[in-house]
This record gives structure tokens, sequence and C-alpha cells, in this order.
């Protein structure tokens, strides 16, 4: 609570009060007591100040745009962000320092994060800035940090107001890479039954003339406008059933690594969204399917307002998934979680709500496997090895001394020696195998030991592991015992930490490879779950749909048989399928990567990034081959092009439909 500066100045004032009375100055005594009382009322009403306005401050914080306040952002777009503190305490605070965190995933454009001021009685301090949103998902806003302290610079308190939000961030919109939705026009839905929609189909209104197209039906011939025109003219008809669509997107743990906003998961977010937008303006009908290595979660294809609306939420969400591990080590998520933790929840993390005991980072284990036995398990080896050395040893003297008196007596008695019970030599040889036993278990175990329990980053790894802990035993409900499972649990740890983490949107980084060399995130049982959704979806389908494949499967060329199956399935059913595939960001299969550094670190980035390029384009080549040979169009998740693509398959769709 006292600055460097405070301290100073209560010592010289202690100082001179001391010299006053020594030598009976009575001029400074009195000057230095009148500063001693003036320092005490400064102090006891900054203690008031901290226990009695700090509770009763409220943070504020609006996000708006143009039109005002909004609970939904949208990628792509800049909002402007309002904090501030509103007191309803009756004292003042005569300076204090507000800063608020943007969170991550947002990039700050322009504005003030922090504000010097003081704040009066009733008063409402407010300040900000705008931010853009560079991709669709989630984020979250804990609070504002506040820093206290008088005007002379004696005092300082530091605290942080937690007040959690939570926002979504919508995949962005259509026009934001300037693709219209589509040339054709549609006419207003008419009342219930009827459905006309403006486009060519097999309805019985006629929508537009045009030339004669080989394969066209002849009763579709205008014959009077052919005879005046002299040439074929063709009539086309609006639709009355529009064309259903269904995206299956992949969002299994392979698709959530990379850092924020470079997922291969954004990339597919934000063409699934762009293709629902397009097809809404058409008055089709699009459907989504979300799958992982397990699980399935079907959205049944519609194209009111409502659907949309709820498809990009679901997007949205799907966004913002972070990768698991079971395998993760913990440390590094400790390490991470302490600190995080430590700048938003500094009162969970204080002595007074989170107590560590005094021996634990002595003797506290470091959970299984041990490392080392710890100060029990020396201390139990070196009292086996000394009893069992003790007893040696005395069993030994004993022997001897029985020699020697049975050598005595049997110089001067000749009988009595017989009477002396002699101890057996194996009982010696025994002992003598058990304490050598402990003595190198102990000495073995000591070696171990010594370094880490002596070792300043093993005592504050296990204070950051008990008060994390403790933290999260009570953020997640866990039951009585929960804090100690989590200190000698290492797999139950991490994944806490990692659902810690994921909760308030922290991006970390989880290890590619496990402990034998091989990649954790393949996961081959997605291609599974994928061929049963879309037999599904054929299963139940109407007419001619088109069916939307984006799943990563480069690492998956082997693997694609049952998929494949599935697919002619699909389109022996007169269906239209396209798969999608995402690549890594900073990866392009055309151009040999940019290394940069030194000539070594150069040559180290090139060789890597060939090895990389090179089996990810052998492998990109395989899947295309395979699907290609299906008749199935081969996409890129992160090309301008593959909406306009889809839109004009669903085109052919149509015209397919009305020749039929």
């Amino acid at each position: 609570m006292l600055t460097r500066r405070g301290w100073w100045f209560f010592l010289a004032v202690v100082g001179l009060l001391l010299l006053g009375v020594v030598v009976h100055y009575v001029g400074l005594a009195v000057v230095a007591l009148g500063l001693l009382i003036w320092f005490m009322s400064e102090w006891i009403a900054f203690a008031i100040r901290i226990r009695f306005v700090i509770p009763k401050l409220r943070v504020v914080r609006e996000v708006r745009d143009e039109r005002g306040r909004v609970d939904t952002l949208w990628a792509g777009r800049k909002f402007r962000v309002h904090f501030g503190l509103d007191s309803t305490a009756g004292l003042s605070l005569p300076y204090l320092v507000m800063t608020d965190f943007p969170p991550f995933g947002v990039e700050r454009v322009s504005g003030p994060m922090q504000i010097e001021s003081s704040l009066d009685a009733e008063e409402y301090l407010e300040v900000s800035y705008r931010i853009r949103c560079p991709a669709a998902g989630h984020i979250r806003f804990e609070g504002v940090s506040v820093q206290l302290a008088d005007l002379q610079g004696f005092f300082y308190f530091r605290t942080f107001l937690t007040d959690p939000k939570n926002y979504r961030i919508l995949p962005p919109l259509l026009d934001r890479k300037g693709m219209a939705s589509t040339s054709k026009q549609h006419n207003i839905l008419p009342p219930p039954g009827i459905h006309r929609l403006r486009r060519p189909g097999t309805g019985s209104e006629l929508l537009n003339l045009r030339d004669y197209l080989a394969g066209d039906p002849p009763k579709t011939i205008a014959w009077k406008v052919s005879a005046r025109r002299d040439r074929l003219i063709t009539k086309e008809y609006e639709s009355e059933v529009p064309v259903r669509c269904t995206v299956f997107l992949d969002t299994s743990q392979a698709v959530r690594l990379g850092p924020a906003g470079e997922s291969l998961l954004l990339p597919m977010v934000e063409l699934t969204a762009m293709l629902i937008q397009a097809n809404t303006r058409s008055r089709d009908m699009t459907g989504l399917c979300l799958f992982d290595e397990a699980t399935t979660d079907f959205t049944a294809p519609a194209r009111n307002s409502a659907h949309v609306s709820h498809v990009l939420n679901v997007l949205a969400d799907t966004a913002a998934l972070t990768p698991r591990s079971e395998n993760a080590p913990p440390e590094a998520l400790l390490n991470l979680a302490h600190a995080y933790a430590g700048e938003v929840y500094p009162d969970l993390l204080h002595s007074r709500n989170n107590k560590i005991p005094l021996l634990l980072p002595w003797v506290g284990s470091d959970g299984p496997p041990r490392p080392f036995p710890g100060c029990f398990g020396l201390i139990w080896r070196a009292v086996f090895f000394l009893i069992a050395f003790l007893v040696f040893v005395s069993q030994s003297v004993l022997y001897f001394k029985i020699l020697e008196i049975t050598e005595r007596q049997l110089t001067e008695h000749g009988e009595l020696s017989q009477y002396i019970a002699k101890p057996p030599p194996e009982f010696h040889y025994v002992l003598l195998a058990v304490a050598a036993i402990y003595y190198f278990r102990f000495v073995n175990a000591f070696r171990r030991a010594l370094p880490q329990i002596f070792s300043i980053r093993r005592r504050n790894l296990l204070r950051r592991r008990k008060q994390m802990a403790a933290l999260l035993s009570a953020e997640h409900g866990l039951a009585p015992g929960g804090a100690a499972t989590l200190m000698e649990d290492d797999k139950l740890l991490s994944q806490h930490l990692q659902q810690y983490l994921g909760e308030h949107r922290v991006p970390f980084a989880l290890p590619l490879y496990d402990d034998r060399g091989l990649y954790q995130f393949s996961a081959p049982a997605k291609v599974e779950v994928l061929a049963k959704a879309l037999l599904h979806s054929v299963a139940v389908g109407r007419d001619n749909e088109l069916f939307i494949l984006a799943v990563d499967l480069l690492e998956l060329e082997d693997r694609l048989e049952p998929l494949l199956r599935a697919v002619g399935v699909a389109l022996a059913r007169q269906h239209q399928v396209m798969l999608v595939l995402p690549l890594p960001a900073g990866i392009n299969l055309d151009d040999l990567p940019i290394a940069l550094g030194s000539f070594q670190e150069r040559e180290r980035q090139a060789i890597i990034g060939l090895a990389m390029r090179e089996r990810l384009q052998r492998s990109y080549k395989k899947v295309a081959k395979a699907f290609s040979r299906k008749g199935v169009a081969v996409l890129r998740a992160d090309s301008e092009q593959s909406v306009r693509l889809i839109l004009t398959r669903m085109e052919q769709i149509r015209l397919a439909g009305r020749r039929r």
C-alpha cells in the first residue's frame, strides 16, 4: 500500500521525531510529530476510501456502431467501445487511473484505453476507443483495472473490477469481398401454397423468352414468336420448387488449431456464411451439418430470416471453438493461466483468499508420475537404513564379543562354551544386504531430490499449481476434494486449464505430436462420421440437391474409401457433390516459401517450408484425383471464387431440373 516515496517520508519523519526527542529539540520534535500525524491521517483516509468506495464502483460498458448500441458484432467492421466507472459511494477519489484491456481476437484502431482523473461522489467517468473485428468467433471483456493513489504519491492500491461480457462476432457480410448475391431477379412470395419464384423452372407462369438451346424440350418452344423472328425461341417458366443445398462443416480438433483468426476452420465458416446469404437472396434453401470425430449436428434447410440468423449464430459459435488435447503437459498451460488470472482476478490469488501451506513448496508433489520421492520419502529411506545399519553393527559387536568370551572360556573352563548361544552368520548377511539396499536407495533418492527440493522453479510451480487448483475447483464446481485432486492428477489439471483458457478466450498452444512422435490431431474417425451423415442426407433428400463437403482431408488421403462410397451413392441419386478443402495460413501450393533471418535460419526455414509444401501438394493432388474420378469438383476454402462456383453449380441443377 505504501509506495517507495511513502516509506522514505515515513522513515524520515520518524527519524526526525526520534532525533528531536533525543537531543531535546522541541521545535523539531513538534514539527516531526505534526507531519507524522498528518501522514497517519492521510493513510487512514486512503484506507477508508479503499474500504468503502471500491465495493461501490460499478463498471459500465457498451459497444456501439453508427446506429447505436449493439449486442452482436460483425467480422470486418469497426465498433466503438464505451466503458466507464459509476460510483454510488458518498466519498470521492482524488486520483485514479482506469485502464481497459481489449479482448483477444480484436484490433484496436484508435482512441485511448486509459484515463487519469479524479472521481467525485455520484459521478460517472467514461472513455471510449474503436476496435475492429478481423474474424468470426467470440470475444470476452473481463473488466477494467483501477489504480488508486493520493495526490502526494505516498499510497498506492491496485484492483481489478470484474464485469465479464461475451459478444458474438458473426461471419462477414457477403458484400465484404464484393460478391453480389445473384444476377437473377425474384418476385415477392405470394400467399402460402403457391411458392412462385422468379427464375427458370418447370412452373406454369411465363418468366422470359430466350434463344433455343440444344436439349430444350419441344413443348417449351414459342412457335408464334419463332415464326416472327425466323429462329427458334424458347419460353422460360418460373420455378415452383427451390434448390436445396446442405453444407457439411468439419469442426474436428484438426481444423481448430492455429493462431486466433488463422485456423483452418475460419475460412470454411466464412465461405459457409457467404453461401447461406447468397442462397437466401435467391430464395434457395440451405442447411448445415456440423460434424467432428464422433457427433453430428443437423440444421434443416430453410430460407427465412430467422433461419439465416440462427445459422450465422451457430457459425460464430463454431468459429470460437478451441482445440483440446488429453496429452497436453500442464506446465505451460499453468503458467499462462496463472499469469492471466493474476491480471484479471488478483483477489482470487491473494493470500487472504487462497492460502498456500508453509511446507507445500518443500514436501508437495508435482503429480504422478512423481519425479522424486519428496522429503518424507527421503526420511523413511534414511530411517530404515539407520535401523538396519545399527542392528547390523550391534549384532556384529555382540558376535565378536561372544567369540572373544568363548575363546577365553575354552582356555579356562573347557566345557562352558557349549552353553553360550552364537548368532548365526546368515543373520549378519541379511542385515548387511538390507542396510546396503536402503543405503543405495537413500543415496539415489537424495541425489535426485536434492536439486529439486531447493529448486526455486519447482517451488514457484507448486505455488502456482496450488492457487490455480483452488481457483479452478471453485470456478468449475468440483467436489470438496477437487483442489487436492488437481494437485495430483496432471491429466485432469490439463483438461481444466484448457477449459478455463477457452472460456476466457485466451489463445494457447498445444503440442502437435505425442511422446512417440505421432500427430495427435489427424482425426481419422471424422471420415466415417461424414460418410454416415452424407448417406442420411441422401436418404431424406428431395429432388436434386447440392451437398458441399467442407472438410480437411489433406492428412487422410489413405482413409477416403467410406467417404468415396457415400459420394458415389449421392451421385447415383442424381445429386451434386462439391468438396472444399482448407489450407494452412501462409501455405501456397504454387509458390516456394519465403525464408527470412540469417543464412542458416533461411536455409532451415526453406527446407522445412519446401518439405511442408511438397507434402501438402502431394496430399492435395491425391485427394483431388480421388474425388475427380467421381466427378466431384474440388475447391479451396480461401479462394474468393469458391462461392461463385458453388452458385454456378446450383444454377446448373436448376437447368437440369427444367430440361427434365
